[in-house]
């Protein structure tokens, strides 16, 4: 290109040539350009010259350029483009690309000559190495400034696009001081498969699609800007290389730059080699290598990231280094993710900083030499090392460290917002150990320890159960708001604090050779738990379970403060003082014991199975609840406890060898309880339980209690005086003793049945009521006074002294009991209940009612000296006995003295009120005088060898009963039951005067006269009313059907109003019967041997029998009904009614005469009849069938007769008028 203006020129490729003529005006020009307008592509081949002055030359063709062998003289800048050249006034302003390509061929391209190359087309292929000084390459539809050679992308006009905007096969390759690729076309990548050599310069790569690299090297910086990176050969940067993508970033075998190393991808960044910054290019390594990688993903699985000085990678996910290194002089690494398992390992010589949302360490390693801190969302380091040569600062979500390492130098401080899992891990600092955390899992043989002090705060639980460690050469202070130290060890060389609100030590160890103190809310130290102190422990917490075979225990002194402890199979010991506050101690077969004095103090005490609290020296008991059944509260000096309620039962022991003083509001000693003192005792409160239980003193004994004391089947013994003051007192089966005086004084009541109140001096009883039943007995041997309320005394109890008694009570239930004295016995009561009971003196007895019930029944109330009874109200003795040897008197409201005795051998007087029974009783003295508003004999027995006079106001009920006197009997009564074989008898008269008078079936009786003066009488059903003198009946209505018998021996009156008789009337005399009303003798008997005479206002004889030796006389005023029955008399017969029937086999006989005065007679298939003669006055006679007839004469005088079939006939004359009838 001849660019001569002024002279010839000598050029390489032609020797002289002369000036270009075009020139001389304008002078040499700047640059050449050549531009190609046909339609081939431009073919270079050879070296192309500039002769004359040097000038940059442009060669510009669309349609494409090859170069093959090609290269340039004497030129500056050499630009090969396909684009068109735009002159802006002449100059050369822009490149406009729309085709076109630029190839290198065969023999290649040398610009080592041109200071500037540049290549700029739609796309570049270099098939062929190209050698220059300065390389640059600018591919893609651009608009290129021709002087910036700065690019500007072409709208997208539709056309195809290139399938690499550069594409450098592995037969090509570029050789430059310095080299700029840029590929602007998107999408459009750029692939470098041959040699890339930067040897006096930077190499710049941008690619707007994928960058593909073979071996690049640059002995300056390597800038690499790309969609995507494939460095599938070596990159070396002999200063900085830099390299950023916008999405994949792909090393297969190494990247690597003297000083710093930047890898930014926007996807994801995968080393398949090695990355390294700080090394030579001799390959030796220097100490200002510093690396940083930015990408969304990191990839270096089993490779290397190696800084020299400062590592820094950030990847927004995933970093993966698995089995790979990152590793520099300091690291900080950010990441999503970190993925440093299976032999991974990130380390720095001096601090390491790590940010991660998760990192994955298992069997990988994390190390420092300096400091590593660490900010990290998930930490998986199981079978993996995280640790530091110094301090190790490490903020986490969550840690799994199972089978893991984290060690440091001096400080590791763990700060963990979630859980931390360290099963069979090993967390360990040389100087301090800080662990914070929602959760710790210390478990499987985990280990957390330090050779200096050890500090955790657990927001959550702490986990070290099974051979979990925890352990600290200095002080250790543990929080967590649960620990689980199950079959752990917790132990310190120096002091140890422990605060938690739950902590499970099953099985477990918490130790200080120096002071420990456990500040936890629940501690479960249960199977074999061990708490233990060298020095002082203190507990301060809720609830502590120390059971089966638990131990908590101090060399020195022990302080315990909880809300409950479970102590159960525990120990809980201290060879100094122990001062317990506890709100609730349970234990069965538990101990609490000191060698020194033992304060306990606290709400309940439950202490069971054979447990024991128990000090060699004073022991004080502060304690409202106590429960020490079966167990063992002991003292070998004083004994004091104070609280609201002892339970000491089921074998339980309160012992101490010098004084016991007991101030407590409820004790309870039943069941083989004992409370024992060689001093002098004092038990004191509101309540006292000591049922099966025994209290022994010693010495004296004094017991106080508000309210209830119950010894049911216990024992309370004082060798010594014994005082006794209770609001109650049960001692049933129980046993007080005394060698001394005994006073006994209860406000409400005294239980003793089956009980034993024993003193051998006198005793002195008072209390609000007293029960001594089922064989309970009070005994004295001196005088005594016994005062109380209701006195119970039943079944076999006894109270009696070898003095005299006084006895005072209000009811007194006696019943099956003794109560009695040797000497006299003075009772007063309101009421009294002797059911089976003995009240007895063998000197006199008084018995003051005080208006009360006097209840004898089945009991037995007697003396051989004189009985008095006074102020009675109601008196039963039902099944009872009631006996003097002199008279004495009943002067009640009431007797009931059914089933029972009254006896006296003297005068026996009975005045009562309202309602006196003897139903199946027995009444018996000398003379008897009885006095009552009703009297019930039934089956009872009355009898009395002298007069008796009952004077009974309302119903005397003698059903099945005797009433015999030797003398007179007087009943006076509104009514008298005699049924159900009742007797009533006397030697002499009886007298009955009784308004209504039951006999059915009974028998009224006397060898003398009887008399009856009443308005009713049923003897029916056999009943029987008989006198061996005259029967003297006034009664207006008598009834005497079925059997009854109404008999006189010497005669027998009936006045009255009716008479109902289907049983029999009967005399040896005469028999006079003078009714108002009618007399019904249906189916019934009146026979007399002597005269019979019947008024009454009608007769009803149907199938009767009216008959008498004598004359019998019946005047009716109304009818006569005769139909069946019998009107018969040896002498003289008079009837007279207003009418006759005398049908159906009526007989009407005399043995004489027979006058009938009547209306109306019906005589059909009837008898009339009389031995001599027959007078008969009547209306209509029917004598149909009938036979009306005379011995000797009858005359019949009558207003007609029917005679079919009838007689009318005299063994003398007939007088028959009809008195115009017919």
């Amino acid at each position: 290109l001849n660019n001569g203006s002024t002279q010839n020129n000598l050029t390489q490729l032609g020797g002289h040539i002369i000036d270009n003529p075009n020139l001389k005006n304008s002078g040499s020009a700047q640059a050449i350009l050549n531009e190609v307008i046909s339609g081939n592509p431009s073919q270079l081949r050879g070296y192309t010259e500039v002769a004359g002055q040097s000038a940059r030359v442009i060669v510009a063709n669309p349609y494409g350029i090859t170069c093959n062998g090609c290269g340039f003289i004497n030129s500056p800048r050499v630009t090969l483009t396909t684009g068109k050249p735009v002159l802006d006034n002449g100059r050369l302003d822009r490149f406009q690309v729309d085709q076109g390509s630029v190839a290198i061929e065969g023999a290649g391209l040398n610009a080592t000559n041109v200071d500037r190359f540049e290549i700029i087309t739609r796309s570049a292929k270099i098939n062929a190495q190209l050698q220059a000084q300065n390389l640059t390459i600018v591919a893609g539809r651009n608009d290129v400034n021709a002087q910036t050679l700065n690019a500007t992308a072409r709208a997208d006009d539709g056309s195809s696009k290139p399938q690499l905007a550069i594409d450098s096969s592995a037969l090509g390759g570029m050789y430059a001081g310095a080299i700029k690729l840029v590929g602007t076309e998107a999408g459009v990548g750029v692939k470098l498969d041959g040699k890339l050599i930067a040897s006096g310069g930077d190499i710049q790569l941008d690619a707007n699609g994928q960058l593909s690299l073979a071996d690049t090297s640059a002995t300056g910086a390597v800038n690499v800007n790309a969609a995507s990176l494939d460095a599938r050969g070596p990159v070396y940067a002999g200063t900085a290389l830099n390299v950023q993508t916008q999405g994949n970033l792909t090393n297969r075998q190494t990247l690597a730059s003297r000083d710093s190393l930047t890898l930014s991808a926007g996807g994801q960044l995968t080393n398949a080699g090695a990355i390294e910054a700080g090394v030579n290019a001799d390959g030796s390594r220097n100490a200002s290598g510093d690396l940083s990688l930015t990408a969304q993903n990191l990839d270096n699985t089993g490779k290397t990231l190696t800084a020299s000085r400062n590592l820094t990678v950030n990847t927004a996910q995933t970093l993966n280094n698995q089995g790979g290194t990152l590793s520099g002089q300091t690291a900080a690494i950010t990441a999503g993710t970190l993925d440093n398992r299976n032999a991974g390992k990130v380390q720095s010589n001096t601090t390491l900083n790590l940010n991660a949302a998760q990192v994955l360490n298992s069997q990988g390693v994390i190390t420092s030499n300096a400091g590593l801190t660490a900010n990290i969302g998930q930490l998986i380091n199981s079978n993996g090392e995280l640790s530091s040569q110094t301090d190790v600062v490490l903020n986490v979500t969550s840690l799994d460290n199972v089978a893991g390492l984290m060690s440091a130098g001096r400080l590791l401080d763990i700060s963990a917002l979630g859980a931390i899992n360290n099963r069979t891990g090993r967390i360990g600092a040389k100087q301090t150990l800080l662990v914070k955390a929602q959760q710790l899992d210390n478990s499987q043989q985990g280990q957390l320890t330090s050779e200096g002090t050890l500090t955790t705060r657990i927001s959550e639980q702490l986990n070290n159960q099974n051979k979990g460690l925890i352990q600290a050469n200095g002080a250790m202070d543990v929080q967590a708001t649960r620990l689980d130290n199950r079959a752990g060890k917790i132990s310190s060389l120096n002091t140890l604090t422990v605060s938690s609100a739950n902590t499970d030590n099953r099985g477990g160890t918490i130790r200080a050779d120096q002071a420990a103190k456990l500040l936890i809310d629940t501690l479960d130290n249960r199977d074999k738990g061990r708490l233990e102190s060298k020095t002082a422990l203190t507990f301060d917490g809720n609830t502590l379970d120390n059971s089966n075979g638990g131990l908590l225990t101090s060399s020195g002194v022990l302080s315990l403060k909880a809300k409950a402890v479970t102590n159960d199979g525990g120990r809980i010991s201290a060879k100094g003082d122990i001062d317990a506050n506890i709100d609730s101690l349970n234990q069965e077969h538990g101990e609490l014991v000191a060698e020194g004095n033992l304060l306990l103090t606290g709400k309940t005490l439950n202490s069971h199975q054979d447990s024991l609290v128990g000090s060699l020296k004073t022991l004080t008991v502060n304690v409202e609840q106590i429960d020490n059944r079966a167990s063992t509260l002991s003292s070998q000096l004083d004994l004091h406890i104070n609280g609201s309620r002892l339970d000491n039962s089921d074998g339980g022991k309160v012992l101490s060898d010098t004084t016991l003083a007991l101030k407590v509001e409820q004790i309870i000693n039943a069941t083989n309880g004992l409370i024992f003192s060689k001093g002098a005792s004092t038990l004191s409160g509101i309540g006292l339980s000591n049922v099966g239980g025994r209290i022994v003193s010693q010495n004296t004994l004094g017991l106080t209690f508000d309210e209830a004391m119950d010894n049911q089947q216990g024992l309370i013994s004082s060798e010594g005086q014994m005082t006794l003051s209770a609001g109650s007192l049960d001692n049933r089966l129980g046993k007080l003793s005394s060698l001394e005086a005994m006073a006994l004084t209860a406000s409400g009541s005294v239980l003793s049945q089956g009980g034993l109140i024993v003193s051998q001096k006198g005793l002195t009883f008072k209390s609000g009521s007293l029960d001594n039943s089922d064989n309970g007995i009070i005994s004295a041997k001196a005088d005594s006074t016994l005062t109380t309320g209701e006195l119970k005394n039943r079944q076999g109890g006894s109270i009696a002294t070898d003095g005299s008694l006084l006895l005072t009570s209000a009811h007194l239930d006696n019943s099956g009991g003794s109560l009695g004295s040797q000497q006299k016995l003075e009772v007063s009561v309101t009421s009294l209940a002797q059911d089976g009971g003995e009240l007895f003196s063998n000197g006199d007895l008084t018995l003051d009612m005080n208006n009360g019930l006097l209840n004898n029944q089945r009991g037995n109330i007697h003396t051989p000296g004189q009985l008095l009874l006074k102020n009675l109200k109601d008196v039963n003795n039902s099944a009872g006995e009631i006996s003097a040897a002199k008279a004495w008197s009943v002067n009640a409201q009431s007797l009931n003295n059914d089933g029972g005795k009254l006896l006296s051998n003297e005068k026996l007087t009975l005045v009562v009120e309202r309602a006196l029974s003897n139903v199946k009783g027995v009444i018996a003295s000398a003379s008897l005088d009885s006095r009552s508003d009703s009297l019930n004999n039934n089956s009872g027995d009355i009898r009395v060898r002298g007069d008796v006079d009952f004077s009974v106001t309302g119903m005397f009920d003698n059903q099945n009963g005797v009433v015999i006197a030797d003398n007179g009997l007087t009943i006076t009564a509104a009514s008298l039951d005699n049924r159900q074989e009742g007797l009533i008898g006397s030697t002499q008269a009886l007298k009955l005067n009784v308004e209504r008078v039951d006999n059915r079936s009974g028998e009224l009786s006397s060898k003398s006269d009887v008399s009856l003066i009443g308005a009713w009488l049923d003897n029916s059903d056999s009943g029987y009313m008989l006198a061996g003198g005259n029967l003297a009946l006034t009664v207006n209505d008598v009834i005497n059907r079925n059997k009854g018998l109404l008999s006189g021996d010497t005669g027998l009156t009936l006045t009255g109003k009716t008479l109902e008789n289907s049983g029999r009337l009967t005399s040896q005399k005469d028999l006079v019967i003078n009714l108002s009303g009618d007399l019904n003798n249906a189916q019934g008997s009146l026979v007399n041997e002597g005269a019979l005479a019947i008024t009454a206002q009608s007769l009803n004889n149907d199938a009767g029998t009216v008959s008498s030796a004598k004359a019998l006389t019946v005047d009716t005023r109304g009818a006569v009904s005769n139909q069946g029955g019998k009107l018969l008399t040896d002498g003289d017969l008079i009837l007279n009614s207003s009418a006759l029937d005398n049908q159906q086999n009526g007989a009407i006989s005399s043995k004489t005469k027979l006058n009938i005065s009547t209306g109306a007679l019906n005589n059909s298939q009837a008898s009339i009849y009389a031995d001599d003669h027959v007078e008969i006055s009547a209306a209509q006679v029917t004598n149909t069938g009938g036979s009306l007839g005379a011995g000797n004469s009858l005359n019949a005088n009558v207003q007609g007769l029917d005679q079919q079939g009838g007689k009318l006939f005299s063994g003398g004359t007939v007088s028959l008028d009809l008195n115009g009838g017919a």
